[in-house]
């Protein structure tokens, strides 16, 4: 009788689109089972009971196997694994754009995606752990086109996946299968866990395209898996994948084979990883001595040669990076990593936080920190002074200094007992005296000296105030030390106009490629150190988006850009927040605004464990241009029904719209997490809110009070009270409660008492 040969192989090589970095590809090779015959039908289940391959296994390839006479009724199974532990997550996350992200022959995620590193889940699958490995990022609700995970069959096979919801609250997000333009095929009866990840498997019927998704809301996966039985057929050609292989170099360097990968293809559609010691790999054409481009030959067997082209660029300058440098942890920014410009003798220096980068012929950047020479500077005495950066290549020596300023300067206490520096570009040296206050050419700047004076006597409990002048203050702003004030000015209708504008938002990248990410987006960052910042007649913008035809025009998968994120008691006094999509985030602390303006479009207002109290001023609704959604003012999310007594609190305020906004489709409130609080009292509310009910379905318009995130308003904490105008109701609608006059009083003294 004759042998059929069954083939286990997994195929692992995730690689990063459009980098330098080196990982690692793990390819199972073939493996001929004899003891498997035709009598014995052997089925996709119980081979993957049986394997005991870990990813990094190798196996021995059948050379009969792989030898280009197979028979069309030999049967191969193969198994094909992804997961983000096989990217190297040095390069953070992977935000994926309208092009998708292949990452094998048969996954790849499609836009509106990411892959994440920091997720920190304790997994294990397959005998391997995934305690730190990451996941995919199914950002909401998905489809055919978008947050999604596509998969490639060339027959019927075995899909098996680890996910776990997005929100740590909801356990109601389901998963859906779908061909491409089509309706689900299949949807999960029972939502995902929200706290551990759960496994699920789901029989592929035949050769296609499917999607992997939730089409409710955001769910994480974690590993994935796709087992196809077909018979092998002929091998017909071989095909290179040199995604993940280096093709840029600067002068000098030596060319790298690692990661070229090479598949043989057979006529069933299936691919073989072919041995390094099977190809004829031709370098004599790389010259290292010689700025160009240079092709690469590959051979495998009498097929016609391929060829990958590399290049070698000669280096014009270097960069130094030092500022907007980050540390992330899952989805945020945890720590900003930046080397201050501003000094007191005897500081303490340091170049850990700096990225060198050579700036090649044709202007792009390579990281070449590890090879640069860094220098610090002598810190015994006052002066202007450089952190000293150089790099050499191709006998040119390159620098790129950093500029920092040492000052022996001495504040001195108001008759308020308060300090203060003042902030302005026409400073001419930093810490100079205009008008006998020591005046610097940035706010960082201006906080920076304040940080150092702080380190240097921890005691210090003062208020440390900035003066800001009559100026836009273009730069990203980080408040890191206590009891800071910055203090704008005002124009003659006692608007402000001092004003600090960023362009970032949460798909920018950093130095090192990390995606900002939503909080990481921000203007101005107050962190947990910065307890008791108050900000005074200041406008702070985002301007990653100006117009609703740039936002609408930005091809990227994550759009929020935020003017300002608070993590720490603060108060606003007369501030105006600009923004499009989560533009003021009130994330933790008890804060305070008090006649400010907030504008945007998409969840402007949201926040976590944070009590927000906001005395008069206005909330402008922007025109999302749809007669339908006419977007959502307030989505906060606290950790637990306890954690917050009042959550976010609008007082005698003026809700706006801009014109062309639709009557009765903006809501005022969704829940981000399932104990959310809102209450809206003594506001005037235009027609373009909503007075629909959640749940009523006569019409697409948006409700009143919305879900989000698989959190309903049914179940949480929206009330209203006393409101006027066109959009108000006396009549509580589902999602939202009117307050009786009791009720309302005592929130009142919640307020007071906070």
């Amino acid at each position: 009788m004759k042998t059929k040969k069954l083939l286990l192989v997994s195929i692992c090589s995730l690689f990063l689109v459009g980098c330098g970095e080196q990982t690692s590809s793990v390819l199972s090779q073939a493996s001929s089972d004899s003891s498997v015959t035709e009598t014995s039908q052997t089925s996709i289940d119980s081979v993957l009971e049986a394997s005991s391959l870990l990813p990094s296994s190798i196996v021995q390839e059948d050379s009969s196997i792989a030898s280009s006479t197979k028979e069309e009724e030999e049967k191969t199974i193969i198994l094909t694994k992804a997961y983000p532990g096989l990217l190297d997550n040095s390069n953070g996350n992977i935000n994926v754009g309208d092009d998708g992200y292949k990452m094998n022959n048969v996954f790849t995620m499609m836009k509106g995606t990411t892959i994440d590193f920091g997720s920190k889940k304790t997994i294990s699958y397959d005998g391997t752990d995934f305690s730190s490995e990451g996941r995919f990022k199914l950002n909401g609700a998905g489809s055919t086109s978008s947050k999604s995970i596509k998969i490639t069959a060339t027959s019927a096979g075995k899909l098996r996946f680890c996910c776990q919801s997005a929100s740590g609250s909801d356990s109601s997000r389901t998963w859906s299968i779908s061909k491409a333009g089509e309706d689900p095929i299949f949807t999960s009866e029972d939502g995902v866990s929200a706290t551990t990840p759960d496994y699920f498997e789901f029989n592929i019927p035949e050769a296609g395209e499917y999607y992997l998704y939730s089409s409710v809301n955001g769910i994480n996966i974690y590993y994935l898996d796709f087992t196809q039985e077909l018979a092998l057929g002929k091998e017909t050609g071989f095909e290179i994948n040199s995604d993940n292989m280096q093709k840029d170099y600067l002068i000098g360097d030596d060319i790298s084979l690692a990661n070229l990968l090479a598949n043989a293809v057979y006529s069933s559609g299936a691919r073989m990883e072919i041995k390094p010691a099977d190809l004829e790999i031709d370098t004599s054409a790389y010259n290292k001595a010689s700025a160009g481009e240079y092709q690469i030959g590959i051979s495998y067997k009498t097929y016609a040669k391929q060829f990958v082209t590399v290049k070698v660029h000669a280096v014009k300058a270097i960069k130094s990076y030092y500022e907007h440098i980050q540390k992330s942890s899952g989805s945020k920014a945890d720590a900003i990593l930046r080397t201050p410009t501003i000094y007191r003798v005897n500081d303490a220096i340091s170049s850990e936080n700096i990225i060198v980068k050579a700036v090649t012929d044709d202007n792009k950047e390579m990281n070449i920190t590890s090879r640069a020479t860094i220098t610090l500077p002598d810190m015994t005495s006052a002066g202007k002074k450089s952190i000293g950066v150089k790099y050499s290549n191709n006998n040119v020596e390159h620098t790129a200094d950093i500029s920092i300023t040492v000052l022996d300067l001495t504040l001195s206490l108001d008759d308020k007992e308060e300090y203060n520096l003042a902030v302005s570009k026409e400073v001419t040296s930093e810490g100079e005296l205009i008008n006998n206050v020591p005046t610097f050419s940035s706010i960082q700047k201006a906080h920076d000296f304040y940080k150092s004076l702080k380190a240097s006597n921890a005691s210090i409990t003062n208020r440390m105030n900035i003066h800001l002048g009559e100026e836009t203050y273009e730069e990203k702003v980080y408040i890191e030390i206590p009891n800071v004030t910055l203090i704008g000015s005002l124009n003659e209708a006692n608007h402000p106009n001092t004003t600090i504008a960023y362009s970032l938002h949460a798909d920018s990248v950093d130095a090192s490629g990390n995606a900002w990410s939503t909080y990481g987006s921000s203007t101005l960052s107050v962190n947990k150190n910065a307890t008791g910042f108050k900000a005074e007649n200041l406008t702070i913008k985002n301007t990653a988006f100006n117009t609703m035809d740039e936002y609408n025009n930005c091809n990227s998968g994550n759009k929020q850009a935020v003017a300002a994120v608070l993590d720490c008691d603060a108060t606003f006094d007369n501030c105006y927040f600009y923004g499009f999509q989560d533009t003021l985030y009130a994330r933790l602390g008890h804060q305070v605004y008090n006649d400010c303006y907030i504008q945007g479009m998409t969840d402007f207002i949201f926040g976590e464990d944070v009590e927000a109290i906001f005395n008069g001023g206005t909330i402008h609704c922007l025109n999302r241009n749809s007669t339908t959604n006419g977007g959502y003012i307030c989505a906060p999310k606290p950790s637990s029904d306890t954690s917050v007594q009042v959550g976010f609190f609008f007082n005698n305020m003026t809700i706006t719209a801009e014109e062309g906004v639709t009557q009765g489709t903006v809501s005022l409130a969704r829940p981000w997490g399932k104990f959310a609080r809102v209450t809206y009292a003594n506001c005037t509310m235009p027609d373009a809110i909503s007075k629909k009910a959640y749940g009523d379905t006569s019409d697409k318009k948006n409700p009143r009070f919305d879900q989000m995130s698989g959190n309903l308003p049914t179940n949480a904490h929206f009330a209203e009270y006393n409101n006027t105008g066109d959009g108000a109701i006396k009549t509580a609608v589902s999602g939202g409660s009117i307050l009786t006059e009791t009720e309302y009083q005592a929130l009142v003294t919640l307020v007071q008492n906070l």
